[in-house]
């Protein structure tokens, strides 16, 4: 059951194609520009007008995962990345430690050492941890981030937020539960420059009492709340 939604109305008088995507992360040892920016959730296709009732709902579910992968490529805007390897992770919370998953990648290959997990105490946060059984700029292009949960697939994670993997290194990551509607059309997992996108809109669930929200697309291009 998904703890939250978000609909459009397409009002805007053309067809339009949305995306969701998540705000980045905060995060230790990494400058914000090194933290890319994937999209989430895409819904193409959207009619516009009464007479169609065009609308579009994102389904989203609270739950973290980290998740670590190869890249066809080095990270960079248009880049479309899949999910090699998913570990569903807790965040610290008071009496409750966090997460903190390993990996290694032997042969630039990565995947999840569940023998050398530990935790963090680092409030609201979940930690990554690397090896040295790698380098960083390897041909393989090793990222590691978080994902979230496909709504139409729950054992598809998707990368919301990826960044480059260094070897002997230990990451903190506190997600934000804050989402944006922007239109473009892209696939999933690719990497996104947001200074790019025209109109977003911020749906900010952090403490909300409403979980379910409506936005009308207006044909000024505005996101009205019903």
């Amino acid at each position: 059951m998904a703890n939250f939604s978000i609909t459009i109305k397409n009002e805007s008088g053309e067809s339009q194609d949305y995306l969701l995507f998540m705000k980045q992360p905060k995060t230790t040892g990494l400058d914000s520009k090194d933290v890319y920016t994937n999209v989430y959730l895409t819904s193409p296709g959207v009619q516009s007008g009464p007479k169609h009732e065009g609308h579009c709902k994102f389904s989203l579910h609270k739950d973290y995962y980290a998740v670590t992968g190869t890249s066809p490529s080095p990270l960079a805007q248009d880049v479309q990345i899949e999910t090699g390897t998913s570990a569903s992770v807790t965040l610290a919370a008071p009496g409750v430690p966090g997460s903190q998953v390993f990996m290694s990648a032997p042969n630039d290959s990565p995947f999840w050492d569940d023998t050398r997990a530990s935790t963090t105490t680092a409030a609201s946060a979940f930690a990554i941890k690397t090896d040295d059984s790698f380098q960083t700029g390897n041909k393989n292009n090793i990222y590691i981030g978080m994902g979230g949960k496909d709504p139409n697939d729950s054992t598809n994670i998707l990368p919301v937020a990826t960044f480059v993997a260094h070897p002997s290194a230990t990451c903190l990551v506190w997600p934000h539960i804050i989402y944006y509607i922007s239109t473009g059309s892209y696939q999933a997992g690719t990497i996104i420059d947001v200074a790019t996108l025209g109109n977003v809109l911020e749906v900010n669930f952090t403490g909300a009492v409403k979980t379910d929200v409506v936005y009308v697309h207006n044909a000024n291009g505005d996101y009205v709340l019903q």
